[in-house]
Protein backbone atom coordinates (compact mmCIF):
# COMPACT_ATOMS: atom_id res chain seq x y z
CA UNK A 1 0.00 0.00 0.00
CA UNK A 2 2.88 2.32 0.85
CA UNK A 3 4.50 1.71 -2.57
CA UNK A 4 1.15 2.39 -4.25
CA UNK A 5 0.81 5.73 -2.45
CA UNK A 6 4.42 6.76 -3.28
CA UNK A 7 3.87 5.82 -6.93
CA UNK A 8 0.79 8.09 -7.26
CA UNK A 9 2.48 10.89 -5.34
CA UNK A 10 5.43 10.61 -7.73
CA UNK A 11 3.11 10.78 -10.76
CA UNK A 12 1.38 13.92 -9.47
CA UNK A 13 4.70 15.62 -8.75
CA UNK A 14 6.53 14.63 -11.94
CA UNK A 15 3.69 14.85 -14.45
CA UNK A 16 2.86 18.50 -14.56
CA UNK A 17 0.05 20.07 -16.51
CA UNK A 18 -0.51 23.79 -16.91
CA UNK A 19 -3.86 25.04 -15.74
CA UNK A 20 -5.17 28.16 -17.41
CA UNK A 21 -8.06 30.35 -16.37
CA UNK A 22 -11.07 30.01 -18.62
CA UNK A 23 -12.86 32.90 -20.25
CA UNK A 24 -15.48 34.52 -18.05
CA UNK A 25 -18.93 32.94 -18.32
CA UNK A 26 -21.95 35.07 -19.13
CA UNK A 27 -25.60 34.61 -18.51
CA UNK A 28 -28.47 36.65 -19.88
CA UNK A 29 -31.30 37.45 -17.52
CA UNK A 30 -34.50 37.71 -19.54
CA UNK A 31 -37.69 38.75 -17.75
CA UNK A 32 -40.98 38.19 -19.57
CA UNK A 33 -43.38 41.07 -18.89
CA UNK A 34 -47.12 40.63 -19.38
CA UNK A 35 -49.50 43.56 -19.20
CA UNK A 36 -53.17 43.84 -18.36
CA UNK A 37 -54.89 42.11 -21.29
CA UNK A 38 -56.47 38.75 -20.38
CA UNK A 39 -53.94 35.98 -20.76
CA UNK A 40 -52.07 35.79 -17.43
CA UNK A 41 -52.24 39.41 -16.35
CA UNK A 42 -49.02 40.98 -15.12
CA UNK A 43 -48.46 43.42 -12.26
CA UNK A 44 -46.90 46.86 -12.62
CA UNK A 45 -46.01 46.87 -8.92
CA UNK A 46 -44.19 43.56 -9.25
CA UNK A 47 -42.37 44.86 -12.35
CA UNK A 48 -41.26 47.95 -10.41
CA UNK A 49 -39.84 45.76 -7.63
CA UNK A 50 -38.14 43.50 -10.16
CA UNK A 51 -36.53 46.44 -11.95
CA UNK A 52 -35.45 47.98 -8.65
CA UNK A 53 -33.75 44.71 -7.71
CA UNK A 54 -31.83 44.66 -11.01
CA UNK A 55 -30.64 48.23 -10.47
CA UNK A 56 -29.82 47.77 -6.77
CA UNK A 57 -27.87 44.56 -7.41
CA UNK A 58 -26.31 45.94 -10.62
CA UNK A 59 -27.53 42.98 -12.65
CA UNK A 60 -28.20 43.76 -16.32
CA UNK A 61 -31.51 42.33 -17.46
CA UNK A 62 -33.55 42.18 -20.63
CA UNK A 63 -37.23 42.93 -20.11
CA UNK A 64 -39.22 41.20 -22.84
CA UNK A 65 -42.41 43.23 -23.25
CA UNK A 66 -45.63 41.70 -24.54
CA UNK A 67 -47.91 43.71 -26.85
CA UNK A 68 -50.27 44.71 -24.04
CA UNK A 69 -47.34 46.33 -22.20
CA UNK A 70 -46.20 48.23 -25.30
CA UNK A 71 -49.64 49.82 -25.77
CA UNK A 72 -50.17 50.72 -22.11
CA UNK A 73 -49.09 54.33 -21.51
CA UNK A 74 -48.79 53.99 -17.74
CA UNK A 75 -46.51 50.97 -18.00
CA UNK A 76 -44.50 52.42 -20.89
CA UNK A 77 -43.93 55.78 -19.16
CA UNK A 78 -42.38 53.90 -16.22
CA UNK A 79 -40.36 51.52 -18.41
CA UNK A 80 -39.00 54.24 -20.71
CA UNK A 81 -37.99 56.42 -17.74
CA UNK A 82 -36.20 53.46 -16.21
CA UNK A 83 -34.44 52.58 -19.47
CA UNK A 84 -33.38 56.20 -19.86
CA UNK A 85 -32.02 56.42 -16.29
CA UNK A 86 -30.42 52.96 -16.11
CA UNK A 87 -29.73 51.73 -19.67
CA UNK A 88 -26.90 49.48 -18.50
CA UNK A 89 -29.21 47.43 -16.28
CA UNK A 90 -32.65 47.68 -17.88
CA UNK A 91 -32.67 46.66 -21.56
CA UNK A 92 -35.93 46.45 -23.51
CA UNK A 93 -36.67 43.25 -25.42
CA UNK A 94 -39.78 41.77 -27.00
CA UNK A 95 -42.10 39.01 -25.76
CA UNK A 96 -43.63 37.27 -28.76
CA UNK A 97 -46.90 35.98 -27.32
CA UNK A 98 -50.12 36.54 -29.23
CA UNK A 99 -52.96 38.35 -27.43
CA UNK A 100 -56.43 39.12 -28.79
CA UNK A 101 -55.63 42.83 -29.22
CA UNK A 102 -52.44 42.07 -31.17
CA UNK A 103 -54.38 39.70 -33.45
CA UNK A 104 -57.14 42.27 -34.03
CA UNK A 105 -54.67 45.10 -34.77
CA UNK A 106 -52.83 42.78 -37.15
CA UNK A 107 -56.10 41.86 -38.92
CA UNK A 108 -55.60 38.19 -38.06
CA UNK A 109 -58.49 35.91 -37.06
CA UNK A 110 -58.07 34.26 -33.69
CA UNK A 111 -59.88 32.00 -31.25
CA UNK A 112 -58.18 33.30 -28.09
CA UNK A 113 -60.30 33.37 -24.96
CA UNK A 114 -59.52 33.71 -21.27
CA UNK A 115 -59.88 29.94 -20.99
CA UNK A 116 -57.68 28.83 -23.91
CA UNK A 117 -55.18 31.66 -24.42
CA UNK A 118 -52.20 29.57 -23.25
CA UNK A 119 -52.70 26.80 -25.81
CA UNK A 120 -49.94 26.70 -28.38
CA UNK A 121 -52.24 27.23 -31.38
CA UNK A 122 -53.43 30.52 -29.84
CA UNK A 123 -50.48 32.08 -28.03
CA UNK A 124 -47.63 31.26 -30.42
CA UNK A 125 -46.88 31.84 -34.07
CA UNK A 126 -47.11 28.11 -34.86
CA UNK A 127 -50.90 28.42 -34.64
CA UNK A 128 -51.11 30.82 -37.58
CA UNK A 129 -50.31 30.55 -41.28
CA UNK A 130 -47.18 32.20 -42.69
CA UNK A 131 -48.94 35.37 -43.89
CA UNK A 132 -50.64 35.80 -40.50
CA UNK A 133 -47.32 35.30 -38.70
CA UNK A 134 -45.73 38.08 -40.73
CA UNK A 135 -48.63 40.44 -39.94
CA UNK A 136 -48.44 39.65 -36.22
CA UNK A 137 -44.67 40.06 -36.10
CA UNK A 138 -44.64 43.26 -38.17
CA UNK A 139 -47.31 44.83 -35.97
CA UNK A 140 -45.52 43.84 -32.78
CA UNK A 141 -42.11 45.05 -33.97
CA UNK A 142 -43.61 48.32 -35.21
CA UNK A 143 -45.16 48.92 -31.79
CA UNK A 144 -41.78 48.27 -30.14
CA UNK A 145 -40.02 50.59 -32.60
CA UNK A 146 -42.58 53.34 -32.02
CA UNK A 147 -41.90 53.15 -28.28
CA UNK A 148 -38.09 52.93 -28.30
CA UNK A 149 -36.87 54.11 -31.72
CA UNK A 150 -35.04 50.84 -32.45
CA UNK A 151 -35.82 47.16 -32.94
CA UNK A 152 -35.07 44.64 -30.19
CA UNK A 153 -32.01 42.40 -30.40
CA UNK A 154 -33.54 39.92 -27.94
CA UNK A 155 -36.93 38.23 -28.32
CA UNK A 156 -38.56 35.76 -25.98
CA UNK A 157 -41.26 33.21 -26.77
CA UNK A 158 -42.04 29.88 -25.16
CA UNK A 159 -41.82 28.41 -28.64
CA UNK A 160 -41.28 29.76 -32.15
CA UNK A 161 -41.41 28.26 -35.62
CA UNK A 162 -38.43 28.32 -37.98
CA UNK A 163 -39.92 30.64 -40.67
CA UNK A 164 -40.79 33.25 -38.03
CA UNK A 165 -37.39 32.95 -36.38
CA UNK A 166 -35.67 33.44 -39.73
CA UNK A 167 -37.96 36.37 -40.53
CA UNK A 168 -37.29 38.28 -37.29
CA UNK A 169 -33.56 37.72 -37.71
CA UNK A 170 -33.39 38.73 -41.38
CA UNK A 171 -35.90 41.60 -41.27
CA UNK A 172 -35.35 43.05 -37.80
CA UNK A 173 -31.85 41.92 -36.84
CA UNK A 174 -32.83 39.82 -33.82
CA UNK A 175 -29.70 38.21 -32.40
CA UNK A 176 -31.09 36.14 -29.52
CA UNK A 177 -34.35 34.18 -29.30
CA UNK A 178 -35.20 32.69 -25.91
CA UNK A 179 -37.37 29.55 -25.93
CA UNK A 180 -38.50 27.05 -23.35
CA UNK A 181 -36.07 24.17 -23.43
CA UNK A 182 -38.30 21.48 -22.00
CA UNK A 183 -41.61 21.15 -20.23
CA UNK A 184 -43.86 18.16 -19.71
CA UNK A 185 -47.62 18.49 -20.02
CA UNK A 186 -47.72 22.15 -19.04
CA UNK A 187 -49.99 24.64 -20.85
CA UNK A 188 -51.51 21.78 -22.89
CA UNK A 189 -48.29 20.76 -24.64
CA UNK A 190 -44.92 19.14 -24.06
CA UNK A 191 -41.54 20.28 -25.36
CA UNK A 192 -38.50 18.01 -25.52
CA UNK A 193 -34.84 18.82 -25.89
CA UNK A 194 -34.50 22.41 -27.01
CA UNK A 195 -30.84 23.24 -27.52
CA UNK A 196 -28.93 24.97 -24.76
CA UNK A 197 -27.07 27.87 -26.32
CA UNK A 198 -24.69 30.21 -24.56
CA UNK A 199 -24.72 33.38 -26.66
CA UNK A 200 -21.77 35.71 -27.05
CA UNK A 201 -22.61 39.35 -27.56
Amino acid sequence: MKKFFIFFLFIFIVIKQDVLASEPAYALVINQVRGTECCSIGSLEFLKRQIKAHIDKKIPGYFALRHDVLVNNKWMDFIKDTVKNDPKYIIPALFLEITPDLAIKSKVNHDITQENWYEAQNAYTIGYNIDERVKLVDNLFLEFYNQFGFYPKVVSAWMIDTPTLNYIHDRYGVMIQQITREQYGTDSYTLYGGLVIYPRL
